[in-house]
Order: C-alpha cells, then sequence, then structure tokens
C-alpha cells in the first residue's frame, strides 16, 4: 500500500499532538521562573530592538514577544513549544530519508522506497515520544536547544540534497541554517565537523570543488564569530556557585578544566545509555554526578574510552559499506558533544537536556537492525515502540506538571548520595515547594538536610526561619535568622525578618534593634518601625 508523502509528517505531528497536548497548561519551572517573572529586565533585552546575530537573541525572542503582546497564558508558550518539537521531527524524518538513500549504504538498492520511509518515520515518532526529549520541549528556556536542533537537522538535509542535486541555492540554505542553529544555541557549533566525516566518505575528491571548500571556510568563519561571543566562558567555572562550592569541599585543583573533561568524557556512556535505556527511574530534571579528584581517578578509563569510541567510529565510517551507517551514528553524538569538553562543568555535569541535540544522529544506524523486517511488521514495530515511548513521557512530562513532583523526583533519584555536588539544591527547592503547599514540617525537612549539606549559606538559613515562622515557631525561626546573620551579617531583609520575630515572641527591644540594623542596610520601609523616621 503506497502513503503519500503528506501522511508521514501529520503522523509526526499528531503524535507529538497527543503526548505533549494533555501539558500545554504545565506551570514555569526552575530557570522558566527567572525569565517569566521578571519580565521587565527580560523583555527590555529581548524586545527592545533586533539583535538576531546576538548568540541565543533568536530562540529568547521566541519567548519574549509573546510574552509581551500576549500576556502570561501558558498556551502562548507551550503550543508553540509543542509545534517546534513536532517540526524538529519531521527535519529528522527528511533527512534520516536522505542519508538512507545515499549510495555508500546501498540500501535504496535493497529495500523499497517504502521500508526505507516507514524507517524514518519509525526513527521520528521514537524521537518525538522519547522520555529524555520532554526535558527540551516541556522546558520552555530550553527553547534554544530545540531550534538549534531543528536548524541543525535542516542544515544536515540541505547539504545532502547539494550532494545530489548540486544546487548552489541548497548549500547556501545549509550555511544558513547552521548560522541559525548556533545563534540559537553555541553547542551546534561542531555541525560542520560532521558534514565534513560525510563528504570525505562519499568523495575522496569532494574538495577539489571550489564551492565546497567555500561553505566550509564559511562555516569556520561563523564558528569563529560564536567562539568570540563565548570567550569568556571557554575554559572556566561558568556556573553560579561551583567555585564556592569546590573551596567548601576542602578541594584544590590546578587543573579544574582537564578534570572537567574527565568527567564528562566518561559521562558520555552514561547519556549514551540512556538514551538507548530511557527509565524514568534513572531520569530527573537535576542530575548530581562526581567530579574527579585527580587526574589519575578512575574516571580517566571513561576518557580513554571517549577517544577509543571516536577511533572505532571512524573506522566503520571510512568502511563505506553498510557499517559507516552505524560509524555515523556514533560519530555524530560523539562529534557534537565536544562544546561539553570546553568549560568546567560541575554543578550541572549531566543535563539531560543537552541530549536533544545529540539525540537525532543515533537513529542513522537503525536501518542495520531492522531493514530484514518485513513492511507489517514494521508496522507492528512502530506502533509497539510509539506506545512504550509515549507512556514514559507522559510519566516525564507529568512530574513537569508541579514544581514540587519536579523537584521531589530529582531527590528520589538522588537517594543517599548527598556528597555529590550541588545536592543540597535539590534539597532546597523540596523544601520551598512544600512550604508553598504549606506543609511546613515536610519543607524543615528538607530544608534541614540542604543546610547539613551546605551549612554556612545564609538564604537556606533565612528560608528555614521563613519556614518556622509561617508555622508559628517563632523562637526557631529567630534562632535560624541569627544563623543566617553570622553567615552574611549585611543581609538586612534577614534583619527584617529577625525583627518581625521577635515582635512575635514580644521581645520588642530587640525587634526595634532588628529594625534599626535592617533601616540601616538600606530597608527603608522598616525604618519606621525602628523609630528612625527621617
Amino acid at each position: 500500500m503506497k502513503i503519500a508523502k503528506w501522511i508521514y509528517p501529520l503522523i509526526i505531528l499528531g503524535l507529538t499532538s497527543l503526548v505533549y497536548g494533555k501539558f500545554l497548561w504545565n506551570p514555569i519551572v526552575f530557570d522558566d521562573i527567572y525569565f517569566f517573572l521578571t519580565p521587565e529586565a527580560t523583555l527590555e533585552k529581548f524586545t527592545s530592538s533586533f539583535n538576531l546575530l546576538s548568540v541565543r537573541w533568536l530562540a529568547y525572542a521566541t519567548l519574549a514577544f509573546p510574552l509581551k503582546f500576549f500576556g502570561t497564558d501558558l498556551i502562548n508558550f507551550r503550543l508553540p513549544a509543542l509545534l517546534l518539537h513536532a517540526a524538529t521531527g519531521v527535519a529528522l524524518f527528511l533527512t534520516l530519508k536522505e542519508v538512507y538513500a545515499l549510495p555508500t549504504f546501498s540500501l535504496a538498492k535493497n529495500n523499497s522506497k517504502q521500508t526505507l520511509s516507514l524507517l524514518a518515520l519509525l526513527s521520528a515518532c521514537i524521537f518525538v515520544t522519547h522520555p529524555i526529549a520532554a526535558y527540551a520541549a516541556g522546558y520552555l528556556i530550553q527553547r534554544t536547544i530545540v531550534l538549534a536542533t531543528l536548524f541543525s537537522l535542516l542544515s544536515l538535509l540541505t547539504y545532502l540534497r547539494y550532494l545530489s542535486t548540486k544546487s548552489t541555492w541548497l548549500l547556501f540554505c545549509s550555511l544558513c541554517m547552521y548560522l541559525l542553529a548556533v545563534l540559537s544555541k553555541e553547542h551546534a557549533i561542531m555541525l560542520p565537523a560532521f558534514i565534513l566525516v560525510i563528504s570525505m566518505m562519499l568523495d575522496k575528491n569532494l574538495f577539489k570543488q571550489k564551492l565546497i571548500i567555500s561553505f566550509f571556510i564559511m562555516c569556520g568563519i561563523i564558528g569563529l564569530y560564536v567562539v568570540l561571543q563565548k570567550a569568556g566562558l571557554i575554559g572556566h567555572v561558568y556556573e553560579p556557585d561551583a567555585s564556592p562550592m569546590l573551596i567548601a569541599e576542602g578541594t584544590t585543583y590546578s587543573h579544574p578544566l582537564l578534570l572537567s573533561i574527565i568527567g564528562q568524557c566518561c559521562l558520555y556512556f552514561k547519556y549514551l545509555a540512556l538514551l538507548v535505556f530511557p527509565n524514568p527511574a534513572w531520569l530527573s530534571i537535576d542530575m548530581r554526578e562526581t567530579f574527579p579528584t585527580n587526574i589519575w581517578s578512575l574516571q580517566l578509563v571513561g576518557m580513554i574510552g571517549f577517544f577509543s569510541y571516536g577511533f572505532i567510529a571512524f573506522k566503520l565510517v571510512f568502511k563505506r559499506n553498510s557499517y559507516s551507517l552505524l560509524g555515523l551514528a556514533l560519530l555524530f553524538p560523539w562529534i557534537l558533544f565536544f562544546t561539553e569538553l570546553s568549560v568546567v562543568r560541575i554543578q550541572e555535569s549531566f543535563v539531560l537536556y543537552r541530549c536533544y541535540l545529540w539525540m537525532p544522529g543515533i537513529f542513522i544506524a537503525i536501518p542495520l537492525l531492522l531493514t530484514k523486517i518485513n513492511i507489517k511488521s514494521l508496522y507492528a514495530l512502530l506502533i509497539f515502540i510509539v506506545l512504550c515511548f509515549s507512556g514514559l513521557t507522559i510519566n516525564r512530562l507529568t512530574t513537569f506538571s508541579h514544581p514540587l513532583l519536579l523537584w521531589d523526583d530529582a531527590r528520589i533519584l538522588l537517594g543517599d548520595n548527598l556528597n555529590y555536588p550541588g545536592a543540597d539544591r535539590i534539597f532546597y527547592n523540596c523544601g520551598i515547594e512544600f512550604k508553598n503547599l504549606y506543609q511546613y514540617q515536610d519543607a524543615i525537612t528538607n530544608l534541614k538536610v540542604a543546610i547539613q549539606i551546605r551549612p554556612n549559606y545564609s538564604p537556606y538559613l533565612t528560608a528555614l526561619g521563613n519556614t518556622y515562622a509561617l508555622s508559628m515557631d517563632y523562637y526557631n525561626a529567630i534562632y535560624s535568622y541569627q544563623q543566617a546573620i553570622k553567615v552574611d551579617p549585611n543581609q538586612a531583609r534577614t534583619y527584617q525578618l529577625l525583627g518581625l520575630a521577635y515582635s512575635k515572641t514580644n521581645q520588642n527591644e530587640l525587634a526595634k534593634d532588628s529594625y534599626l540594623k535592617a533601616c540601616t542596610l538600606g530597608r527603608k520601609d522598616v525604618c519606621e518601625s525602628s523609630g528612625n523616621t527621617p
């Protein structure tokens, strides 16, 4: 039975809508909050001027402009997110069809067009229903990685079509799509390296063509432009609170970038394992990993494995036969992963939404597994896998339906591994969400764990004091505020809260002194309470 070409994109869009449509009103969570709850600062940056050539401006502008003109109704943001995710799935489908048709693999000779289209459809359906994809598609601020992936696939698609048609226009389109990809998120910068590998595999003499040489030179210029915009991050600790965290752990790192590279090379295999076996019990919004303590740590084995993996993948590619499919599938995520080695990653060393960009490449190997299967079996397999993955993704999207579900999910996955860098953040956020739901005892329990992990951090102590105060345990609130002030005596807000707790226990002179201190530190709204009214 012949299927019309337009049916395939419609299936991908319909499937994406079925899985994600129920969650169009999911609340904003995590970093989304800073974007949407401080709109003045954000909109001033992204809507006051047109700055397409600034990295990430395009992606953030697609959120900022709807926020400015249509308000905060979440469907204005989640519906475009759904459509962009579906569009990325369609782009993957079209790109894989081009890859499968390459003469090197002889797939077109040995299989019907319908079989190859079904294999590409199966891959695209797995992609749009993959539970790890939910951490990008369901997380609004990661519009950056979604657009970078979409434009990367379109760049690869138009380049492959150029190879078969020799249309200069398509080569120019490929270059433009690459530019949009890296301007959406700089993590796509290594895409031309993968395109270069495909080019070398297909034709050893390809670089005698001036257009091809010009294409890669322009890609290099674009890449250099992006590197210069992000030069301040390269080789450095860029995460907030990461440097103090290392000091607090009492560890001295003479080569933090090298240690980060060792850790990331090791974690690369965990990313791959979760892409292949996406058990929801192994996934969360905030996953913590150990940071190598020295160059000769056990994780060095992972680094050796990482580069050995790349060597094997290159060898497979240049066999120039069907096994080259496996080589390309292995190389795509490996090459794009190199951006993870350019900065020091400590607190957020393992983040699932980054997989979104690398994930499409693994589907290149699908024909090696499934070309021996007949059409009817392919249909059955498609339905079975889609049903399984859809259920897993709905499970993940459900955790996004409330911040407490999201952070409690991370806490359960963390378990007793309190020594992981940044573990305190998980318990702190759980505590805050319990507090927001008036479950004060659970909030206090989680905040105490956060303080146990990171004892000299005043925001945690202040949050604990706030929770005690809300539960009307004012004496414990006073003690918590006092501890916060010992850590950081320049927090006017904490003095104000301490004064309020003193007043609730009729310690009026102490309350007045605390208000006076808050007033002195700049809280003019409490100056009257301190008797220091001008």
